[in-house]
């Protein structure tokens, strides 16, 4: 005698087949993201990586599959590594920068953003993305600067930035030297803080001169020595504009005095 048993897996099937589908779709935007992509076990083996981080990395993927976060950390040592991985296990996520090593052994920069994902068998699931073009500006961006200030504060010409407020923002170490001054004391301050009323009106209406115009301007201006004695000085002012759009009245003076 027999019997037969039928169920309907209708909704079994189709939940299969819409985690099968969303597994595909993941995977392909992985596979195919502008970061690259890491999974990580609590051991620091790379369980699954992408073909972006293959081609940062100059590794092919069963490469990168038998190694480890510290064959490819360049600044973090193997224990800073756990440290840091306990860390993430702790706050649950975290962004930092660090540096890589290629295949070939050349170093790039990376900026990691990285999830654990908690359960029977931890991971940590990272992204990472290639900032060595932004370094390299930065660096070089910050000697140029170096190079400017160096100029400036070995020259006979005195430098000095005011918002357009007036606050100073910025005055070159000859400046400090020449008025017995400290930027750390001028900063945020007005010309009318600063100097005698009529000296300091002066410095205001060319300063507001050359903001309406926006064209740079060369004048002759008076300023008070320490000892209470006039100076006069060339001076030439313009505007400046920083990435926000705020603007700045810039100035470079040389003594006229003698």
């Amino acid at each position: 005698d027999y019997r037969i048993v039928m169920s309907d897996i209708t909704e079994r099937k189709q939940a299969e087949e819409a985690l099968r589908a969303s597994t595909v779709r993941h995977e392909a935007i992985l596979m195919t993201a502008m970061d690259g992509f890491w999974l990580v076990d609590m051991q620091g083996r790379l369980l699954d990586v992408n073909q972006t981080y293959v081609r940062m990395s100059g590794y092919s993927v069963e490469e990168l599959l038998s190694l480890r976060i510290p064959d490819l950390e360049v600044i973090e040592t193997a224990a800073d590594i756990t440290d840091h991985m306990q860390k993430v296990m702790r706050l649950g996520e975290d962004r930092f920068e660090t540096k890589h090593r290629r295949k070939d052994g050349s170093v790039f920069d990376v900026e990691v953003s990285v999830q654990f994902r908690s359960g029977e068998d931890g991971m940590f699931v990272c992204f990472l993305h290639d900032i060595t073009e932004r370094k390299q500006a930065e660096e070089g961006l910050r000697v140029s600067e170096e190079r400017l200030r160096a100029f400036l504060n070995n020259s006979a010409v005195i430098a000095w930035l005011k918002d357009e407020q007036g606050r100073h923002v910025y005055l070159s170490e000859n400046y400090q030297r020449r008025f017995g001054v400290r930027l750390q004391d001028w900063i945020g301050k007005t010309d009318f803080d600063l100097w005698p009323r009529d000296v300091a009106e002066v410095f205001r209406q060319n300063d507001l001169a050359v903001l309406a115009s926006d064209q740079p301007v060369e004048v002759v201006e008076e300023s008070r020595q320490p000892d209470g004695s006039s100076a006069w000085w060339l001076n030439s002012k313009f505007c400046l504009r920083d990435s926000a759009g705020n603007s700045y009245v810039g100035g470079l003076g040389v003594d006229i005095t003698e």
